[in-house]
């Protein structure tokens, strides 16, 4: 059966008007990829001589130097002569495509693809002979008794309409759709005509997919892609060994990688023909299958350049408006901003930030970290720059930054504020050396600086509506907010009358009113006439207010004010105003007019 099958193979070569030679080991991995002329030496001399001399019509020598077996790595006017035989032997592919009717002896573009395209001949039929034999051997002269198969293959209709910018990667940009019949079919081989232009101007990288799984990939260069015939330019994938089951179809994606930049003058897309026979596979009986029976094309555009980009925003964990406690013994170290950098499309190198401040007579110095990681500190100014970062981010991922400004030692109770705002990236670059795009900004907010302080925290806050005459309806309003107070930095006093606090109501629309009563409690000691906390301690304050409005709606209680001191003479030295005091409120409260 064996010597039945090799029988009925080489006929069918003969018949063909296939040559039956063996690649000559001269030609041992050699692929032409330079010109060769009169004069220049190599191994890939000694090869073209060898491939020469495979063909009695164009041999370069019958006896000597340059004959079978005794090729030489100097091109001389026996190769160039036989080089021209050669030039003219294939003149429609060789010749033509410039004008020429007659050899130059000048291996160039058009027969150096020539050259190759008959090595991978060599390669191809005769060595698949030789394959199938050996895998024979191995199977121990097992008999191949599987079904002869049909191949078809072509372009799926999806993915198209790709635009392709440069710099991207791994973007599928066409895919093959290949069915078997009759029998199990392995896919050995695809080429990839392009039309027209040079692939590896446009792209770097191409691989094939089957599914999710990468089948095959290769750089994209000069030394793979050889001109299949006049103005198409091939990519051979070999090597393959890709199963599809006997009555199914697979969609092999082709997906490549965009050159960094286009040249200029490219194309506005670029066109992938799926040559006739472009696609071989080996069927159940061990023949090959051949498809499809005609070249089609399959289009994808160049875009132009993608950049990275960044977008700035506010981090989460930003402060809230707030108090910090510094020292009056050293500087510290206060956070005033979290931003987010999210890069898409490229990795970007973030190298300046800018940012504005408020405050900065209070703060000696602004630094930028990069989690524990101190990127730059600067000057603080209303206006700063970090410089020369060269902060990598890669592509769809987020970096958090912090700003923290530095504090000087103080004796002053209330050392000031400060806010740091409209933090923005104004340099960066993409993974391909261009301008990156940014965008957006990022507000912290104001921080006040004390070496003494209360830290308060609501602890819970009500609102009921109470009837008090015989109308229908609740008219009434009764509030609770309590809250505590944490002393940091020093004890804490805060006055036992009213005075400590301010209060109003607020109806819905944003009107205020005055409260008609109002009542100020802690269980904290009592010292000379205010209540003390200890540094360090906690405790809880209570306040109680009743009101009757004279027009019915909602209303809450809230809090204007908070006063302290940090001794029993002064409790109300300090005051917490807006953003210091606005969780201490309730919700509001339906009320009717008496």
């Amino acid at each position: 059966m064996r010597a039945l099958k090799i029988a009925l193979t080489v006929a069918g070569l003969l018949a063909a008007g296939v040559v039956l030679a063996q690649v000559p080991e001269a030609c041992t991995g050699i692929t032409f990829t330079r010109n060769l002329y009169y004069g220049i030496t190599g191994s890939d001399v000694k090869c073209l001589q060898a491939l020469l001399n495979t063909d009695p019509a164009t041999q370069v020598a019958t006896e000597g130097w340059g004959s079978p077996g005794n090729e030489t790595e100097y091109f001389g006017p026996l190769t160039k002569a036989a080089v021209i035989k050669f030039q003219e032997k294939y003149a429609d592919e060789v010749l033509a495509p410039w004008g020429l009717t007659t050899g130059t002896g000048f291996v160039g573009q058009t027969t150096r693809a020539k050259l190759n395209a008959l090595l991978e001949e060599l390669q191809g039929v005769p060595g698949e002979q030789e394959e199938e034999e050996e895998e024979e051997e191995e199977e121990e002269e097992e008999e191949v008794t599987g079904e002869e198969g049909i191949l078809t293959a072509e372009w799926a209709p999806t993915p198209t309409g790709v635009d392709l910018y440069a710099g991207q990667s791994n973007v599928a940009v066409g895919a093959i759709k290949v069915k078997a019949m009759q029998s199990d079919i392995t896919i050995k081989r695809i080429y990839l005509d392009f039309a027209t232009y040079y692939p590896f101007k446009y792209i770097s990288y191409i691989s094939l997919y089957d599914g999710d799984n990468a089948v095959k990939g290769m750089a994209v260069t000069s030394d793979n892609v050889y001109e299949a015939i006049a103005g198409y330019y091939r990519i051979a994938f070999t090597g393959l060994d890709v199963l599809v089951p006997a009555g199914t179809t697979k969609n092999l994606t082709i997906k490549v990688n965009a050159v960094s930049v286009f040249p200029t003058g490219a194309p506005s897309s670029l066109t992938m023909r799926l040559p006739a026979s472009g696609v071989r596979g080996r069927d159940g009986a061990g023949i090959n299958q051949y498809a499809p029976s005609a070249a089609s094309n399959h289009s994808f555009d160049l875009a132009g350049t993608v950049t990275g980009s960044v977008e700035v925003g506010i981090n989460t964990d930003t402060p809230e408006t707030g108090v910090a406690i510094v020292s009056d013994q050293e500087s510290t170290e206060v956070e005033l901003l979290k931003f987010d950098l999210e890069v898409e499309n490229l990795d970007v190198t973030v190298d300046d930030i800018r940012v504005n401040a408020t405050g900065t007579s209070y703060i000696s110095a602004l630094r930028l970290y990069d989690g524990s990681t101190l990127l730059d500190e600067e000057t603080a100014s209303t206006t700063t720059t970090f410089n020369d970062l060269d902060l990598l981010i890669a592509k769809d991922t987020t970096k958090t930054l912090t700003v923290k400004g530095v504090v000087p030692a103080t004796t002053s109770v209330s050392a000031g504020s400060a806010q740091v705002y409209n933090a923005t990236v104004t340099d960066a670059y993409d993974a391909n050396y261009n301008t990156a795009s940014w965008s957006g900004d990022a507000d912290g907010n104001t921080i006040y600086f004390y070496t003494v302080a209360p830290v308060i925290s609501l602890t819970s806050a009500t609102a009921q509506a109470q009837d008090n005459n015989a109308t229908s309806g609740s008219e009434t309003g009764n509030y609770t907010i309590q809250f505590t107070v944490t002393a940091e930095g020093g004890d804490i006093y805060v006055s036992t009358t009213t005075s400590a606090i301010s209060v109003s109501v607020e109806k819905s629309d944003g009107t205020t009113s005055t409260v008609d009563s109002v009542l100020f409690t802690s269980d904290a000691t009592q010292v000379s006439g205010a209540y003390k906390v200890a540094k360090g301690t906690t405790e809880t304050f209570t306040i109680q207010a009743v009101d009757d409005p004279s027009a019915a709606g909602y209303y809450r209680l809230v809090t204007q004010y908070f006063k302290w001191g940090t001794s029993a003479s002064t409790p109300t030295a300090y005051t917490f105003s807006g953003a210091l005091v606005q969780d201490l409120r309730t919700d509001y409260v339906y009320l009717t007019a008496d």
